[in-house]
């Protein structure tokens, strides 16, 4: 019985810090990959893409969730394809998200293209067992891994002009359309709009998001990111009405090669567990 309870107290506690990785995406997903929140966005330049995303708390802190992504995507004349895989860990808790992404681009005029997207893949959920400070085998442990691995997906728009860039999103498919009501804390939409300015030889680019969070209020994301020595230097921050702010700094050689870092500093509720969240982004074109 005692090991049964460290069990759900060790579900319980995981909750949380999934809960916080579903309030802040990766911090990417607002300029340099924006294929991770659009499947639209997929192969929207030319050519390859391949990006890696790593997030984790800066606080050593036992079951800190961390999140991993990979993203390949491929564009040609109008169409792009792409791959989008998800690792997320937090506690004894292992969410694995794989999805497969088509993209058509539309070319309306010279300088507006209308873009529409569609993923599917996989979502599984598990208890890592080799982790557990217990009895492994115990029967809560084998019914929580015998949840069954589900078909997922994500649809996207998206309308770009040579400076307006507007963008609405539905992911989580399953979610939307089959109800799971023990679920509260899955992205029910997203939608982005920013403008770009220019600034002597810099470019600015404010941004206005609009996320919806299932069973939580929805959240407003607010930022600019500027980008200057012919777009190699790139500096962005964001504030989210969840309570917390980001702030990144990135290099993007010659615009094939990108290194970016980001923090994300937490709620007053949270400060007193954590300094916040540290990400690293790294992306080929080819």
């Amino acid at each position: 019985m005692k090991i049964r309870l460290s069990i759900i107290i060790a579900i319980a506690c995981c909750a949380p810090t999934v809960l916080r990785a579903q309030l802040n995406p990766l911090q990417a997903q607002y300029y340099t990959n924006r294929y991770l929140g659009n499947p639209a966005m997929a192969g929207i330049e030319k050519g390859w893409a391949l990006s890696l995303s790593h997030r984790s708390q800066f606080s050593d802190i036992p079951g800190a969730p961390v999140i991993q992504n990979l993203t390949a995507e491929y564009g040609y004349k109008k169409v792009g394809i792409g791959i989008n895989v998800t690792l997320d860990k937090a506690g004894l808790q292992r969410y694995v998200r794989a999805l497969a992404s088509y993209a058509y681009h539309l070319q309306i005029n010279e300088a507006s293209t209308l873009h529409f997207g569609l993923s599917a893949g996989i979502r599984n959920q598990r208890l890592a067992v080799d982790e557990i400070n217990g009895n492994p085998n115990d029967n809560l442990v084998s019914l929580y891994n015998q949840r069954q691995t589900y078909f997922d997906g994500d649809f996207g728009l998206a309308l770009t002009t040579g400076k307006i860039s507007l963008e609405v999103a539905l992911p989580n498919l399953k979610n939307l359309f089959w109800n799971n009501s023990m679920v509260a804390d899955l992205p029910i939409f997203y939608s982005a709009f920013s403008y770009k300015i220019a600034v002597n030889e810099a470019e600015l680019e404010p941004k206005i998001v609009f996320r919806g969070i299932k069973g939580f209020d929805h959240i407003w994301d607010t930022g600019a990111q500027l980008s200057f020595a012919k777009k190699q230097i790139l500096l962005n921050g964001f504030y989210h009405t969840s309570g917390s702010a980001s702030f990144g700094i990135g290099m993007d050689y010659q615009q094939k090669y990108l290194l970016g870092f980001s923090h994300t500093l937490q709620t007053t509720s949270l400060s007193n567990y954590t300094n916040g969240d540290f990400e690293v982004n790294l992306r080929l074109k080819f």
